[in-house]
């Protein structure tokens, strides 16, 4: 297996599922199988296509269930016949790392024995989202309340206003009525 691929550094928070996709230009991915393998201090090993437990592979994907600290800088390997290969170098995420709630939010560990620690986030007011990327725009929000509000305001007024003419109308009749 050559030894001089470029790598791409995939970047995954512990305790969170990561995809890498083996896509290869002229590959028809459908048809033609992909091989995985991950290296490890300097060993090369197959992944089995069978083996649910750590990963999956389903057509060009290579799923890891769970990301932990232990596979910081293992690489995967992925390949189609007679094309080129790709490698990846895992880099695994923690909450001293790089900021994963993007300064919105404090960045907590849970532990547990028997998983990878998972990093998550408690985001600030208007975040959210598992790394808060996701936000609430209140002042937009405010907005289309205040328009909701003129929009039933002015709809209850025309309905009373003719409720009104139509009843003030159907009393002028009567009276005329009880003249004639």
């Amino acid at each position: 297996m050559s030894t001089n691929l470029n790598t791409e550094i995939r970047k995954a928070f512990s305790g969170w599922p990561l995809v890498l996709n083996c896509q290869s230009n002229g590959a028809n991915q459908d048809k033609e199988s992909v091989c995985w393998w991950f290296q490890q201090n300097n060993q090369t090993y197959l992944i089995p296509s069978n083996n649910a437990t750590l990963a999956i592979i389903e057509k060009a994907n290579l799923t890891l269930l769970t990301v932990s600290p232990e596979i910081s800088g293992y690489h995967f390997i992925c390949g189609y016949q007679e094309r080129a290969l790709r490698r990846f170098e895992i880099k695994v995420m923690l909450c001293n790392d790089d900021d994963p709630c993007n300064g919105r939010g404090n960045c907590l560990t849970y532990q547990n024995d028997k998983i990878a620690p998972i990093v998550y986030c408690k985001c600030k007011d208007k975040y959210f989202g598992t790394f808060c990327t996701e936000h609430i725009p209140i002042q937009s929000f405010v907005k289309m309340t205040i328009v909701g509000c003129l929009i039933a305001t002015f709809l209850l007024a025309t309905a009373a206003y003719a409720f009104l003419t139509t009843v003030s109308k159907h009393m002028l009749q009567k009276k005329l009525k009880k003249r004639i």
